[in-house]
């Protein structure tokens, strides 16, 4: 994946799980150059959504904005 298409000088990584709505950060990272993300698991059934934000900017967990107490 080619990096520097957001803001910011670095991106925080999440791995967001569409069956459970949970994400999970996994790291951040300079935001240039390219970089391969590898999901956490493979195979039938096992979908993901990965997710880059402005390191900087404070986002919440993705899929956390929105959700009911």
């Amino acid at each position: 994946m080619r990096l520097g298409a957001i803001a910011g000088s670095k991106v925080r990584a999440w791995w967001f799980d569409p069956r459970t709505g949970e994400a999970a950060a996994f790291g951040e990272f300079e935001n240039r150059g390219e970089r391969r993300f590898e999901p956490p698991e493979r195979g039938e059934g096992r979908d993901w959504v990965l997710v880059l934000d402005d390191a900087e900017a404070g986002f919440p967990a993705p899929g956390a904005a929105g959700r009911e107490p």
